[in-house]
């Protein structure tokens, strides 16, 4: 399920940063991940996931970015919404074994 969140918030996000959405149906797919993590995983992990889907939210509604500036937030300034919530889910796979 971690995978598919990912899948799906990368998708999202990358959609966003070059395009504007009024849609809320396009989000429906991650909310319902998101809620399915809330029924079995940590504490860190639900919060790293509704963050990402606040982050891909915010993204949908702040001014489109070139391609040039997309390689300066994620190479210059190290931003990569992703991470957090892949750390989280890797710390809890291997607490539970399952990694």
């Amino acid at each position: 399920m971690f995978g598919r969140f990912l899948d799906e918030a990368a998708k999202l996000y990358s959609d966003a940063l070059q395009n504007k959405c009024d849609d809320a149906s396009a989000l429906m797919v991650l909310y319902r991940l998101c809620n399915r993590i809330r029924l079995t995983s940590s504490a860190r992990v639900v919060d790293s996931a509704d963050t990402l889907a606040r982050i891909i939210m915010d993204a949908y509604l702040a001014p489109n970015m070139s391609l040039a500036e997309v390689r300066s937030n994620w190479i210059d300034r190290r931003v990569d919404p992703l991470r957090d919530f892949s750390e989280a889910c890797r710390e809890e796979l291997q607490v539970f074994g399952r990694f």
